[in-house]
Order: C-alpha cells, then sequence, then structure tokens
C-alpha cells in the first residue's frame, strides 16, 4: 500500500485551514496542522500527498516545491529554541530533513505579509518587501544565500512580490509612487538579474 498518496483527505474530526502557494505550481494546495500536512499539486486537487508532519510546529510558513523537495520555512512559534527553522520533505526519499535556519534578517518578518518568494533556476528566492533584500535557499545544498540588497528601478519604487517566469526568469512586479506625493502612480514589472540583482523594466500599468 502507497502510503504517501492518500486520493482525498480523511474525514476531518475538527476544520482544516486550506492554504495555497503559488510558488512554482500555480495549482499547489497544502493543509498544515500539529496533527497533518498534505497538499496537491494537479489541477483538480483530487489527489494528495499526506506526508509526516514536519518536527517543528508551525504557523504561518513559507511553502515552496523546488524539484523533488517541498521547503517548509520559518512561520514558528516564538516560544521555539529555533523561530527561523527550515525543512525540507524529499518527494523521493518521503523523509523530512532538517536544514539551516533562515537568515537573521529575515527572522521577525511575518512571512504572508511582509515576505514574497518565487523559484528560479532551482533556488527559491526570499524577498523582504519593504527594504528589497533577498535570501536565497538552494535545496541541493541546504544553505542559505545572501542577503543581497535588489538594486530597485528608483527610490519612488516600492518592493511589492516577486515571481518566477515559465522560462525560469525573475520578475520584479513594484508600486510606483509619484514623487511629490505619495500617491500610487502604477505598478511596473522588472526583470531581476540573479547574479547582480540588478532590474530591467519591462512594463508598466498606469494607476
Amino acid at each position: 500500500m502507497d502510503l504517501g498518496l492518500i486520493k482525498t483527505l480523511p474525514p476531518p474530526q475538527t476544520f482544516y485551514l486550506l492554504r495555497s502557494s503559488s510558488q512554482p505550481h500555480p495549482n499547489l494546495l497544502y493543509i498544515l496542522s500539529s496533527s497533518i500536512f498534505a497538499f496537491s499539486l494537479d489541477a483538480l486537487n483530487v489527489t494528495w500527498h499526506n506526508p509526516e508532519t514536519p518536527l517543528v510546529w508551525r504557523v504561518d510558513p513559507l511553502v515552496a516545491i523546488i524539484g523533488s523537495h517541498v521547503v517548509v520555512a520559518g512561520g514558528t512559534s516564538a516560544f521555539e529554541d529555533d523561530p527561523p527553522a527550515v525543512e525540507m520533505y524529499n518527494l523521493d526519499s518521503r523523509k523530512w530533513e532538517m536544514c539551516r535556519s533562515m537568515p537573521a534578517i529575515l527572522v521577525g518578518s511575518a512571512p504572508t505579509t511582509c515576505l514574497s518568494i518565487a523559484v528560479s533556476k532551482g533556488q527559491l528566492f526570499v524577498l523582504e518587501k519593504l527594504s528589497g533584500v533577498i535570501c536565497t535557499f538552494d535545496p541541493e545544498k541546504k544553505t542559505w544565500g545572501g542577503p543581497f540588497n535588489l538594486h530597485r528601478p528608483g527610490p519612488s519604487v516600492l518592493c511589492s512580490l516577486i515571481t518566477g517566469s515559465s522560462d525560469g526568469r525573475l520578475i520584479l512586479v513594484g508600486l510606483m509612487m509619484g514623487e511629490v506625493t505619495d500617491s500610487i502612480q502604477g505598478i511596473g514589472l522588472w526583470e531581476v538579474n540573479c547574479e547582480t540583482s540588478d532590474c530591467k523594466a519591462m512594463g508598466n500599468m498606469p494607476g
């Protein structure tokens, strides 16, 4: 019997909070609690992976799939010994592994409100929205890189989020603010050079 997959979720004894993550699979849905971790990748969400729960209890983590790895980072309670703990589930071996903790500069940032993630070229990119600082995670080496300061197009551009394109590019979406007033003038798109952290304009939408 294949214990790694279940066709549907078991009848819940309690209600579970269903979450979603678009990196890099736009159909990634997952449930995470102290008693269950399950995720689905297919468009109709009829097949669920149901591994053991992570070793560390988490409330609001970053969740992304990179190749054959499911990365679960941060979101732990302040009472944990390692609040920015990082764990990785291997889809092939069906085992959890502990990795290096998130960089100190990301500690204290609420994942769903302060951080944005994207997967590009086999790495996880984590953007601190306000500062424009980016850190990277390599699932093969289980190590973090950075922090790198994103070279934003100008002081009037506020970082909003990053995303990965289908051809592997890293895209920044930012709010363009007025130089005289604080009103939003539009939304811009820039391609991020992962080696230099420079941003190249792709287009914009007026506000």
